[in-house]
């Protein structure tokens, strides 16, 4: 078991997980075949085409789930990632706007050097957010 595994299980043995939100994505190719999953602090797995956790699975899956095919090159497959994580950025101007993508083959894995997403903050919109709101707070 690594440190975080030992961790966990001694918080759920306690019955103290309190604010411990955990997920851990699982990924791999073995004889051919791919594999792909998450598993929750809890236990709960699943495995899928695509995986999100937080903010992600509710602004970036249905992306994910819209646009992502199973013959989409490497390219293709950073462009959507990209598109996926620009539209979190925008949903939270706090964040960072670097990423670095994993690559997981036969061969083995590849993690890009970190790169900062292409981003444009000038919408109209995103000025006077407020300007066809009704009412005022």
């Amino acid at each position: 078991m690594t440190f975080d595994e030992l961790k966990l299980e001694r918080k759920r043995g306690n019955k103290n997980m309190g604010q411990i939100n955990v997920y851990k994505h699982l990924g791999g190719v073995k004889n051919g075949q791919k594999y792909l999953g998450s598993v929750s602090m809890t236990g709960v797995h699943f495995e899928d085409d695509h995986v999100a956790t937080g903010f992600g699975n509710h602004l970036a899956r249905p992306i994910l789930r819209e646009e992502w095919r199973d013959d989409l090159t490497f390219e293709e497959g950073v462009k959507l990632l990209e598109k996926c994580m620009r539209n979190l950025l925008y949903r939270d101007r706090s964040a960072v706007n670097k990423v670095q993508i994993a690559n997981i083959t036969e061969e083995g894995l590849t993690i890009s050097q970190p790169y900062s997403l292409k981003t444009f903050w000038n919408y109209a919109a995103f000025q006077n957010p407020t300007a066809g709101a009704v009412g005022s707070w």
